[in-house]
C-alpha cells in the first residue's frame, strides 16, 4: 500500500493529481452556440446532467499506465447512503428476461479517462 497527496481544483478547467503518479484535466468540448457541451437524462450518465469533453492527463497507479482522452463533469453529491426513494442507478429486468441475463449485464462503476 501507498500513501499519496490527492488535489483539486474547481472551475471551468478542473484538475486533479494523485501524487507524481497521476494528472488529469477536464477540457469541455464547445457547443454550437460556443457554450460548453453538455448531456441531460442520459440512460447511464453519472448524473442528471454533465458536460463532456478531453480528459488529458496520464496516470501510473494500481499496475495501470495509460493516457487520458475522454472526460466528464458534474456538480454531485458523495453520500455513503442512498437517500430514500433515490433511483438505484440500473435498469430494471426486462420483462421474461432472467437473472443471469441481469448479471451478465454491464454494471456501473468509475469513469477512468481513456
Amino acid at each position: 500500500m501507498e500513501r499519496a497527496t490527492v488535489t483539486f481544483t474547481d472551475g471551468e478547467r478542473p484538475s486533479g493529481s494523485v501524487s507524481d503518479k497521476a494528472q488529469f484535466t477536464f477540457e469541455p468540448l464547445p457547443g454550437p452556440d460556443g457554450g460548453v457541451t453538455t448531456v441531460k437524462n442520459a440512460m447511464y450518465g453519472f448524473a442528471p446532467e454533465f458536460q463532456i469533453g478531453k480528459g488529458p492527463g496520464h496516470t501510473a497507479l494500481f499496475g495501470l499506465d495509460f493516457d487520458g482522452v475522454y472526460g466528464e463533469t458534474s456538480d454531485f453529491t458523495f453520500a455513503s447512503e442512498m437517500a430514500e426513494g433515490a433511483p438505484k442507478g440500473r435498469a430494471e429486468r426486462p420483462a421474461g428476461g432472467t437473472q443471469e441475463q441481469e448479471q451478465d449485464r454491464p454494471g456501473g462503476g468509475t469513469r477512468l479517462p481513456g
